[in-house]
């Protein structure tokens, strides 16, 4: 029996996002679709609207995209356990999945549990490019969440060196239970820049961003989870 899927546009940016994180990626039965990077210090969580009839795995996830971007209005269709139909436009692609065993890292199926914030604010999405834009043109490679107790920054640089420029983010309306420098490479920093998040930061290194607003929408339950430097 023959399964379609129509991807929407949310998450076809999804996916495209989470290629960024890990190339490769392992789809389970139902629409909750994980991936984790292969260092697995980020992890991504999205709950989407497609469900998908079986679990497979995609060893390049950009061409697997890319093949899909190529076809009008396309459509998944499974109903081989070998491989998957990319049909649209009179054309069909059989693509081949993977063997998850042998070449990809898979996502735990159980959802992470959040340490408790130490550290939490809402960070708006020019904020959020503003920062990383900042942090290529000077070079920074880490990105520290400070609080002195009552207030709370995020400070770019590079701390492997002792003279280097910093950048400094105030963030007014934060809450924060203590003093703080918790620290995280900016490299790792691989959340989806369209959206606004709820940012939640432990002294258990680490943080989790949850998505507030999605280029206008509310009720986008996509989250990451990444992992803070060693003290």
């Amino acid at each position: 029996m023959t399964s379609k899927v129509h991807l929407s546009e949310l998450t076809f940016s999804v996916l495209e996002n989470f290629a960024t994180i890990n190339s490769s990626i392992v789809f389970k039965k139902g629409n909750i679709i994980k991936t984790i990077s292969n260092a697995e210090n980020i992890l991504a969580e999205y709950e989407c609207e497609e469900y998908f009839p079986q679990d497979f795995a995609i060893y390049d996830l950009s061409q697997f995209l890319s093949g899909l971007r190529i076809l009008d209005d396309p459509t998944l269709e499974f109903g081989n356990e070998d491989y998957v139909v990319l049909r649209g436009n009179n054309i069909a692609i059989k693509y081949y999945y993977s063997d998850p065993e042998i070449t990809l890292k898979v996502a735990p199926d159980k959802s992470v549990r959040f340490p408790g914030s130490n550290i939490g604010f809402d960070l708006d999405k020019s904020l959020l490019n503003k920062g990383l834009n900042i942090s290529g043109k000077f070079g920074f490679r880490d990105l520290s969440f400070c609080s002195d107790g009552t207030a709370a920054f995020i400070n770019f640089s590079d701390k492997e060196m002792d003279t280097s420029n910093s950048c400094r983010f105030d963030l007014p309306n934060a809450t924060t239970t203590g003093e703080y420098d918790l620290n995280m490479k900016v490299d790792n920093l691989r959340v989806y820049n369209k959206a606004s998040y709820k940012v939640s930061v432990s002294e258990q290194l680490l943080s989790e961003w949850v998505v507030s607003d999605w280029e206008g929408s509310q009720d986008v339950n996509l989250k990451y989870y990444v992992a803070l430097e060693p003290q």
